[in-house]
């Protein structure tokens, strides 16, 4: 999970954040191997330091779900433009590619019984 993304409004959210917060924590020792993996096949291959910072925290993000897909989603924000290419990949068509479920935040919500966001 990217942490410094995430900018909760709702309490019980943010309370859902703390209690879950170890289970959200990516262990880099453990999924580089996925960071690897969507860097070459969601972004198509070696990147450049603007590139890498451009792109931010998401191969780590779609990495973690990449690990155990059957019991991790990936919940962004980000629109899906199937035609891009390299850096400008959105991260649902990168996790489609990698069979990894993406959800937005109001399914997101729905799904913990929310009642808002």
């Amino acid at each position: 999970m990217v942490f410094a993304e995430i900018k909760p409004k709702d309490e019980q959210f943010k309370e859902w954040l703390a209690k879950n917060k170890e289970d959200l924590i990516f262990r880099q020792d453990e999924q580089i191997e996925f960071v690897r993996r969507v860097i070459t096949e969601g972004y198509g291959g070696i990147l450049t330091g603007v590139d890498l910072n451009r792109i931010g925290g998401d191969p780590f993000l779609i990495a973690s779900a990449l690990e155990d897909p059957k019991y991790r989603t990936v919940v962004t924000e980000e629109v899906s433009k199937p035609n891009a290419q390299g850096v400008n990949r959105k991260i649902p068509d990168i996790c489609k590619d990698l069979q990894v479920e993406c959800i937005n935040i109001l399914k997101f919500s729905k799904t913990l019984n929310f009642r808002k966001l």
